[in-house]
């Protein structure tokens, strides 16, 4: 069985999965690449928005990320709002989709995305807030939520969950040590639909938000 993992941070003998590096890191995987906002160096900031361009142009590359907002994290706010607005050009130049790392700033991500006219896929890694910013963010037709372990365990996600449309959501494994079939067997048991309906709807959503199936990677 094919268990398609749209963001991880561990390489594993899974064929259908997208390790997230950073600027300087490398793998033989499918991969995205990208900032993530607690690790902004604004020194650095050239040098790495730089390897990002470059890795960009690979065929492994699916897309940028993780990028974006974080209001609890030490890293200065504009800083983080500069390696955002560059990544996000980024994605534009190479025509790729967006992994978004977002905590307590999604009105002020999607304002970001608006402004520049962004029109790839947008997805909201390891979501984990309430049914009502699932709605919001879920108002912009190429953003999809792509959900991880919070499944197993937080009632609060796993009701958004349920309640978002089918071709909205991704699952992941993030950085957790835990298995992407236990996430699958979790999410087709809160969806209520046979494990292998649910491998269907993932592959579909994998080559809608990616561009590949997972059968071909």
């Amino acid at each position: 069985m094919l268990f398609p993992n749209a963001h991880t941070h561990h390489s594993s003998e899974n064929p259908c999965e997208i390790v997230s590096i950073r600027p300087y890191e490398n793998t033989t995987n499918y991969f995205s690449v990208g900032i993530h906002p607690w690790f902004i160096s604004e020194e650095n900031l050239p040098l790495e928005l730089a390897f990002v361009d470059e890795k960009s142009t690979s065929t492994y590359c699916l897309a940028i990320g993780e990028c974006g907002l974080d209001t609890v994290c030490n890293t200065d706010f504009n800083v983080q709002k500069k390696a955002f607005q560059a990544q996000i050009e980024l994605a534009k130049k190479h025509n790729k989709p967006i992994v978004i790392h977002n905590v307590r700033s999604h009105i002020e991500i999607q304002k970001t995305l608006l402004q520049n006219q962004f029109s790839q896929a947008v997805v909201f890694h390891g979501f984990v807030y309430k049914e009502s910013i699932a709605t919001f963010v879920l108002q912009a037709k190429n953003n999809v939520l792509s959900f991880g372990k919070a499944l197993i365990h937080n009632e609060s996600t796993q009701k958004t969950f349920i309640s978002i449309p089918n071709n909205r959501f991704l699952l992941e494994t993030d950085d957790d040590a835990i298995s992407i079939e236990e996430i699958y067997h979790k999410a087709a048991e809160l969806k209520q639909i046979e494990l292998e309906l649910l491998m269907e709807i993932q592959l579909e959503s994998f080559r809608t938000v990616f561009g590949v199936s997972p059968k071909n990677m």
